[in-house]
């Protein structure tokens, strides 16, 4: 029990510097930002879901609002309100990214977002790619995110009376990252729990795969496949099967990587070329959930490895000059 103890604290609070979750900041945020201002602009048939103005212009007829934004009383939204608040919310991306007003700017995120992503969903259609973000941006909205790689962290060293100590090693810095991927692994094993419990191993023995190919290659979904390769797989019985087997079975493993290092290293990539192959083959992106497995990454052993041999070159080119 004590060594069960001991590994649970382990986990969530292993001591680490802010480095890891200050870069895990930036790449959550400013992906995230990239991906809402310029999804939009650069692929307009695809970043419909992405703009959230047009759903003010939506008949208030089909205003369905989910249970939060029911509970609120918050009525139908209209388009020139929308418009203003997205440009609110994707300005906090920004300062959330960079660290600027880290508290606020990572709460307005939380709180917009949830706002927005509630209107997509409040007209009949429940756009899961977000949930991912919902939880992601509340946590780092109660962390301590911006103590490292931000301009507050900047602007906090400049001032004439702060402390000039550095920032030791804490579990506040471990915890955040943790729990975002708890949630991660929790969305997937869902889905997979979810195909056991309606279809059981039918999903994968019927004919199931072989459909799902042909129907989403007619407009069936809110985006196109990338590819007509669908059908062209779709007549394999052997290749429908096996892209079902690891569907269901990549989702009950996951969460093996919460434990397990070097099972981690397989299972994720593995999560996120399955993302890629259902934008390829089905259609429907999950482009949200492929950027938020960055954060499996260690950015902070990156950083460091990249700029000791950076460091390590110029030690190099300067003992061959004198040379």
């Amino acid at each position: 029990m004590t060594s069960l103890r001991t590994r649970w604290n382990h986990f969530w609070f292993e001591p680490a510097l802010p480095d890891n979750l200050g870069l895990c900041r930036i790449i959550l945020f400013g992906t995230m930002f990239l991906f809402y201002v310029f999804m939009p602009l650069l692929f307009p048939a695809r970043g419909l879901l992405q703009n959230f103005a047009p759903w003010g212009t939506v008949s208030h007829a089909f205003w369905n609002p989910v249970w939060l934004i029911s509970v609120l009383h918050i009525p139908a939204p209209s388009a020139p309100l929308i418009g203003a608040i997205q440009i609110v919310w994707r300005t906090a991306l920004l300062f959330s990214c960079i660290g600027l007003f880290t508290r606020v700017s990572t709460s307005l995120s939380f709180a917009l977002g949830v706002y927005l992503f509630g209107v997509a969903s409040g007209f009949g259609k429940v756009h899961h790619m977000e949930h991912v973000l919902v939880f992601s941006f509340l946590i780092m909205a109660f962390s301590r995110c911006g103590d490292a790689w931000s301009i507050d962290a900047l602007i906090r060293k400049r001032r004439p009376d702060s402390a000039q100590r550095p920032l030791g090693m804490s579990g506040e810095y471990t915890w955040p990252v943790r729990l975002i991927w708890v949630v991660i692994v929790l969305i997937y094993f869902a889905a997979g729990v979810s195909k056991v419990r309606h279809s059981g191993f039918a999903w994968i023995t019927s004919d199931n795969m072989h459909y799902m190919l042909l129907w989403h290659n007619y407009h069936a979904a809110s985006a196109d496949p990338l590819t007509n390769w669908g059908p062209i797989m779709s007549r394999s019985v052997v290749m429908t099967r096996m892209l079902a087997v690891c569907g269901m079975g990549f989702e009950l493993a996951l969460p093996i990587v919460l434990f397990n290092k070097r099972v981690r290293y397989v299972l994720i990539p593995s999560m996120v070329a399955m993302q890629i192959g259902i934008a390829l083959l089905i259609g429907p992106d999950f482009f949200q959930m492929i950027l938020c497995q960055l954060l499996w990454v260690p950015w902070d052993r990156v950083v460091a490895y990249v700029s000791g041999h950076r460091e390590a070159r110029l030690s190099n080119s300067v003992a061959y000059d004198r040379a």
